[in-house]
């Protein structure tokens, strides 16, 4: 069952009690240590995940990523779309860190 469903059943007080819940739950996360992602992404989605001291792996499998789309370009009509690829560090909660490398 979605979230949205579910809530949709709560009545006026249990909605209330939910929302004090989800504010104290976001305030522990957002004061919690962060720890940074790199991760390697095209326009559509995530390609890869590395951990924070993995800063040249994450960057040698960028490259392997751009060489591999590049190769499967049609070379007389290249996208330049899909050849985008970035690097990019993601602050998370401690909490949430292993489950990017799951």
């Amino acid at each position: 069952m979605g979230t949205d469903r579910y809530l949709s059943r709560l009545d006026e007080d249990q909605l209330r009690h939910a929302r004090c819940t989800i504010d104290d739950l976001l305030r522990l996360k957002k004061d919690e240590v962060k720890r940074v992602v790199w991760r390697v992404c095209d326009d559509f989605m995530c390609l890869g995940n590395f951990r924070e001291d993995e800063y040249l792996k994450a960057v040698e499998f960028m490259a392997e990523k751009a060489k591999e789309n590049f190769e499967k370009e049609p070379k007389d009509k290249i996208r330049h779309k899909s050849l985008q690829i970035e690097l990019k560090p993601e602050r998370v909660p401690e909490s949430e860190y292993e489950s990017f490398f799951q």
